[in-house]
């Protein structure tokens, strides 16, 4: 939750933002108080990513001041996950060979092979990305990339709760999913 200073500050971003005076901030609006915010502008996934995160009412596409603080919030995070430098910038940025900005199911296959040491079958990487797609185009975005980490990690660990049946200590049964 924002401090009361830092809300006053985004609700004078927000009426400046508000340019149809509706009350409401569409993408484009959103986008401009973005920029007044971090004097960085989203790219058009990025905005999506966004908006669907923010919009408590979608898919009206409008964003209330509530929401227009939890849209900041998901930019600020966002900014701080994929830092220049940082490891899920590199992370990405390695497995983006296309430099397309977003990881086909296949380019997610390898990056979560070499990330977790072992082999992750076209199944797993499926299901992760249908998982994690939440802009729905078919692809892992850089938003989205944290998410799919998390969900594959998530199989990996649900498939061990159920492998330990033998009653040996031996861990090299555990293949990741």
């Amino acid at each position: 939750r924002a401090g009361r200073s830092e809300r006053e500050r985004l609700e004078g971003i927000f009426q400046e933002a508000d340019k149809d005076g509706t009350g409401h901030l569409n993408r484009e609006e959103l986008r401009s108080a973005i920029k007044n915010v971090f004097a960085q502008t989203p790219d058009d996934k990025e905005l999506s990513f966004i908006m669907k995160e923010a919009d408590t009412n979608p898919p009206e596409g409008r964003l209330g001041m509530n929401e227009l603080v939890q849209a900041i919030s998901a930019w600020r995070c966002y900014q701080e996950e994929f830092k220049e430098g940082s490891e899920l910038e590199e992370l990405f940025e390695e497995y983006d060979t296309d430099g397309g900005g977003s990881l086909s199911q296949e380019q997610l296959q390898s990056l979560l092979s070499s990330y977790g040491g072992r082999e992750v079958s076209e199944e797993v990487a499926a299901d992760v990305l249908k998982r994690a797609d939440n802009l729905k185009d078919g692809e892992i975005s850089k938003f989205e990339l944290k998410l799919a980490i998390a969900h594959w990690f998530q199989m990996y660990v649900q498939s061990l709760e159920g492998d330990d049946d033998d009653g040996d200590d031996d861990d090299d049964d555990h293949a990741l999913p």
